[in-house]
């Protein structure tokens, strides 16, 4: 999985050697190579295609980035057989059976050097639940030799997925997924109420009503949200999916307006019924860029069940929450009104996302990096010069991909 390669730093079309030839030791000159590099990540729509080969380089990301992986084990591929049948009943006539044969593996997915976190994952290009497979961060993942029978120790630092018995349908091929991961810091909790709650509102859907409720606030810095976590409980039934989305607000009336800017789901039927409540994750197929001192909207809609009911906790008696307001639709969030029953009160909610390192944390996080022993474990004298912390400038000004060769690692850092 890994290439002992030189030690270099590609920034764009440039190549320079200098200043990490002096930090690994190696005075390998300069050159000029003419490399194209994205200067945003990909796409869905342009997703990386995940490999099963040896001697690769393993990624190693700072800050968030979405990788396709590398499959390094797979389990025997197993077969079954489902029956279908037609014809008998009224009329004779014997009854007609077809077999269909579909297809399960288990396999293990390596991404990038850990310790990571996994945010989202695509399979060929739709959002799949984290809970679809199990995630190792890449701290010692010593599980994994239990999970497939083999040592995979050399692996205990990469972030990889365990996909169980992975159902394949009638194909044998595995699907192309694409992982977002994050390494340097945690989903951080930026907006959030979650004070005095001591009531609930109940999204619902019968007949031609469908009630929403929203929930808008105000950014306290610039960040890209990832997803919401609200306060919820299931009254009664099955409600199946229950969706969430942000909106923007109207400037004029604070009320939510225009399309969904994200949206996620959640499946309603595994919410408690203790009317306590729990928090419910909504990770949202796309992030959106949220402006510091503009004002978003949170929305809770009705579950795709008629007749099931799911409520959202609320402060209604000391709701201190000055960045936004509550408010109800009946028609599915054609109109809105302030909740009259609701007063002033507040929801419980909770953003997460991710934000944007400063030029001085980007060069804070590549000398920590250079300093720990399984990278090199330079001296941290030799990673403090004019030439390091400049090169380390242009990378972060220019938003351009880099890759660092460094010690049979591949080092993707993107600004």
């Amino acid at each position: 999985m890994s290439t002992w390669g030189r030690v270099g730093l590609v920034v764009g079309g440039y190549a320079l050697f200098g200043p990490l030839g002096g930090i690994a030791g190696a005075a390998l000159g300069s050159a000029i190579w003419p490399v194209d590099y994205e200067t945003s990540m990909p796409t869905i729509h342009d997703m990386p295609i995940q490999s099963s080969a040896v001697g690769i380089p393993i990624p190693l990301v700072l800050g968030t980035a979405r990788l396709a992986g590398n499959i390094i084990w797979m389990g025997d591929l197993q077969s079954y057989q489902i029956k279908h049948s037609s014809g008998g009943g009224k009329g004779g006539g014997d009854e007609q059976a077809s077999y269909e044969t579909r297809y399960r593996r288990s396999f293990l997915i390596a991404i990038c050097e850990g310790e990571a976190k996994i945010l989202r994952t695509w399979k060929d290009k739709t959002l799949i639940s984290l809970n679809d497979f199990t995630s190792y961060a890449g701290a010692n993942n010593s599980g994994i030799s239990t999970l497939i029978g083999e040592s995979y120790a050399e692996y205990n630092n990469v972030c990889c997925a365990y996909f169980e018995d992975y159902e394949l349908g009638n194909s044998q091929r595995i699907p192309n997924f694409l992982f977002e991961v994050q390494v340097g810091g945690s989903l951080a909790v930026y907006d959030s109420y979650v004070d005095g709650i001591d009531s609930q509102k109940t999204v619902y859907w019968i007949g031609a009503t469908h009630v929403w409720f929203a929930q808008t606030f105000t950014p306290d810095e610039d960040y890209d949200i990832i997803s919401v976590i609200l306060k919820l409980f299931r009254i009664s039934g099955s409600p199946g999916t229950v969706p969430v989305s942000i909106r923007a607000t109207d400037i004029a009336t604070g009320k939510p307006t225009g399309p969904d800017l994200c949206s996620g789901t959640f499946n309603g039927n595994n919410i408690t019924t203790d009317t306590n409540g729990e928090e419910v994750p909504f990770t949202f197929g796309s992030t959106s860029s949220l402006v510091v001192g503009t004002k978003y909207t949170i929305i809770l809609k009705s579950p795709v069940t008629q007749l099931t009911y799911i409520s959202w906790k609320i402060d209604v008696s000391s709701a201190n929450y000055s960045g936004g307001s509550t408010y109800i639709s009946y028609d599915a969030g054609a109109t809105w009104a302030a909740d009259p029953a609701g007063g002033d009160g507040d929801f419980y909610f909770k953003t997460q996302g991710i934000g944007v390192a400063s030029d001085m944390n980007f060069a804070s996080m590549i000398k920590t990096l250079l300093i720990n022993e399984r990278y090199g474990g330079y001296d941290e004298s030799d990673l403090i010069t004019e030439d390091f912390d400049s090169l380390l400038h242009i990378v972060k000004l220019t938003t351009l991909k880099a890759v660092l060769l460094l010690h049979s690692r591949n080092l993707c850092l993107t600004g």
